[in-house]
């Protein structure tokens, strides 16, 4: 594991100058000789549209491209249906990280930068030098999973690592499912990496084939640890697995669009009304004259005026 202390600038490998593919995708993929698959993906445009109201500093820029690319191929990962929410909330500088990521790998996310005394954000520069844990400060990073049918999940996961990908590289290493492992590279506004997971052995093959499948997931993992920032940030993905993995077998089976979509609507925002009670919104309008609602994941703003309210209460329930 490496030191606590390693610098954000190691964990993001800031390239402003190098020119970027264009597509937002995630590609899937098998081995043929071995029980690996994986999933690798690439941010651009899905980055810069989650980044473009929040007015972060470069780092924090950065930061969120991993965890906008950690979300989506968690999605692909566990499988499932719904939506996804990988969360950090702490006391540091960066007291909350959050991205979502629907089974259709529509992606959304936010940093909050923390206030100084005066109300202001603190200055960009204080991000330099720090790690994930030094960034975030005494906090807990969780996994949500909300299913469009059956019980929402939360898990837990360590602070442990220098950045998200080793966090929750170490979580699954720590857990009983099957070994998974990301890599993970990002700038200001594009992302790139990739998962590796063992797939699940019959009962026999298990017992005459661990070893080899054992020693077949150190050898790839080494060539994995091999792809550079610049290769995962500008290359197609076929060129970056063919580079990586030439020595066995590929297929790739496919390619999942990925996009940056916000959830919010003027029905949420009414929802959220209803949620605050008939005296106090009525009280709001009065104070007020409109109640403001503005989406912190895309800067989508909601007005909501007295004959709204009209509309959302029962008539005979409104207050005057």
């Amino acid at each position: 594991m490496p030191p606590p202390n390693t610098p954000l600038t190691d964990m993001t490998n800031h390239m402003t100058d190098t020119k970027h593919t264009s597509t937002d995708t995630i590609t899937r993929f098998y081995f043929d000789d071995c029980d690996m698959r994986g999933e690798m993906i690439t941010l651009n445009q899905s980055v810069e549209e989650a980044v473009a109201h929040q007015d972060l500093p470069s780092s924090a820029q950065a930061l969120l491209a991993q965890f906008l690319s950690s979300a989506a191929l968690l999605a692909g990962i566990l499988k499932f249906e719904g939506l996804l929410t990988l969360q950090i909330r702490g006391d540091g500088d960066l007291p909350l990280i959050m991205a979502e990521a629907t089974h259709e790998r529509h992606l959304r996310g936010i940093v909050r930068l923390r206030q100084e005394a005066d109300g202001t954000t603190i200055d960009g520069s204080m991000l330099e030098g720090k790690n994930l844990r030094e960034l975030v400060g005494n906090g807990v990073l969780t996994l949500t999973i909300d299913p469009e049918q059956g019980q929402r999940y939360q898990g837990i996961v360590p602070i442990e690592g220098k950045n998200i990908a080793e966090c929750l590289s170490y979580y699954f290493s720590q857990s009983e499912q099957l070994a998974t492992k990301l890599w993970l590279f990002s700038d200001a506004t594009h992302a790139g990496g990739f998962f590796l997971q063992a797939l699940p052995a019959s009962a026999e093959q298990a017992k005459t084939e661990r070893a080899t499948q054992q020693e077949q997931w150190h050898t790839l993992e080494v060539l994995a640890d091999t792809l550079t920032a610049q290769e995962s940030l500008t290359l197609p993905h076929q060129t970056q697995l063919t580079r990586l993995f030439h020595e066995f077998k590929l297929h790739i089976s496919g390619s999942v669009p990925t996009l940056f979509r916000c959830s919010c609507s003027q029905e949420r925002s009414e929802n959220a009304v209803v949620a605050l009670g008939k005296a106090d919104a009525y009280a709001l309008i009065e104070e007020q004259t409109a109640i403001n609602i503005d989406c912190q994941f895309c800067g989508q703003f909601y007005t909501l005026k007295r004959e709204d309210l009209d509309k959302i209460f029962p008539d005979e329930d409104k207050l005057h």
